[in-house]
């Protein structure tokens, strides 16, 4: 599924950390656990071919509708 870019991105204050529900594969949206609840996510920056695996911990730059927009974690970048 291919996400809008019309809708306008809302950068979180202090970037915050989330766990992946359903992996988050390239531009194809997954889900994020967040605050209590189940979010909708893809990568902060599309094209770059990201993939997130279930479990994985990710850090949440910003939200574009219902859509959290994530990037890997301090760790995960140290570790590629």
């Amino acid at each position: 599924m291919h996400f809008t870019q019309s809708l306008p991105i809302e950068p979180f204050q202090t970037p915050a950390l989330g766990l992946i529900d359903r992996a988050v594969e390239g531009d194809v949206r997954g889900r994020i656990r967040y605050g209590g609840t189940i979010w909708f996510a893809r990568p902060h920056i599309p094209g770059l071919g990201l993939t997130f695996a279930i479990g994985d911990a990710v850090t949440i730059i910003a939200r574009q509708g219902n859509t959290l927009l994530i990037a890997p974690t301090s760790d995960q970048l140290i570790a590629a």
